[in-house]
């Protein structure tokens, strides 16, 4: 659902068919915010944190975003109990895990982190905050 206030929000299916959907409805968002100078960028963070609540997370999965201090706020929510802060790998150790560096591709072009959905029961909210390029000063 898109709303006036520049915020968007939609469940997504805990399927791996769902990223592809959630990175083409952020691509389109963005672009209309006027985020298409960095809407490459949009499109892979949005597509890695999708992933890993489709992978790691438990339904519901929803994606919002929204206009935060001029930036583009992008949050993806799922109900899993895993709860793993975003990790600061050490160089070379990369090299031997499978997992975990689609969150350093995030880290990238995002500054980002994760936070507990409730203190009541399990669920995480990962989210990416993505400056907008902004035109040089004269």
């Amino acid at each position: 659902m898109l709303t006036s206030t520049r915020e968007a929000y939609w469940g997504l299916d805990h399927d791996p068919e769902a990223v592809a959907l959630a990175r083409d409805l952020a691509g389109l968002i963005a672009t209309a915010w006027g985020f298409g100078d960095r809407l490459a960028e949009i499109r892979l963070v949005v597509s890695e944190l999708v992933t890993n609540a489709v992978i790691h997370g438990k339904p519901p999965v929803y994606i919002s975003m929204s206009i935060f201090e001029g930036d583009l706020l992008i949050q993806v929510t799922d109900h899993g109990d895993m709860w793993r802060e975003i990790d600061r790998h050490i160089p070379g150790e990369l090299e031997l895990d499978e997992h975990g560096r689609g969150l350093l591709l995030v880290e990238a072009y995002a500054t980002c982190g994760t936070r507990h959905l409730s203190i009541h029961g399990p669920g995480k909210v990962v989210w990416a905050q993505i400056r907008k390029l902004r035109e040089p000063s004269p």
